[in-house]
């Protein structure tokens, strides 16, 4: 998480990122597929890589896992926050990065529980046994799709990059 936080930060101005956890049984017993990892009732953003970490060890130590693994409401919680920011700003993408084991790179699109097929492969599988026997870059694996999947985002939509303004230079 460390090594591709430190990668993605950079695209982010104000460096606060949302840190939800899913399929935990919280403080009060219930089981939750989107709570806030930093175990804020309100704040769902933390500061930074370091907030990341921070928050993922408070869910760590005052979480217990508990199934099944949901990730609807994360999803659609991260959706609406895009959605909102989009509004008015159509300019941003938005990448939601959940660590768990999925992915649709065997040429079939993921479904989700009623049978509604993804329309692009947006989820990026990284064997972690090859991570840790040093075959292959975390980083290097996790993020090699992303400039594909966010081009192909872009023209769906004809979003086109605002030209490149340079301001004059005297000699």
């Amino acid at each position: 998480m460390m090594e591709v936080g430190e990668v993605i930060q950079f695209y982010d101005s104000d460096r606060r990122f949302p840190a939800w956890g899913f399929g935990g049984r919280t403080g009060d017993g219930t089981i939750s597929h989107c709570f806030n990892m930093n175990g804020s009732a309100g704040a769902f953003e933390v500061e930074g890589v370091e907030g990341i970490m921070s928050a993922y060890a408070n869910a760590l130590h005052n979480v217990a896992l508990a199934g099944p693994t949901l990730f609807g409401q994360v999803i659609n919680t991260a959706a609406e926050i895009a959605g909102q920011s989009i509004s008015y700003n159509r300019n941003k993408y938005f990448v939601l990065l959940i660590i768990t084991v999925l992915d649709a790179d065997n040429g079939r699109r993921l479904e989700s529980s009623t049978g509604r097929v993804a329309t692009r492969d947006i989820v990026q599988f990284v064997p972690m046994r090859e991570v840790h026997t040093g075959q292959i870059s975390v980083v290097q694996a996790l993020l090699e799709e992303l400039p594909g999947q966010f081009l192909t985002y872009m023209r769906s939509r004809d979003i086109k990059p605002h030209p490149l303004h340079v301001a004059p230079t005297s000699a």
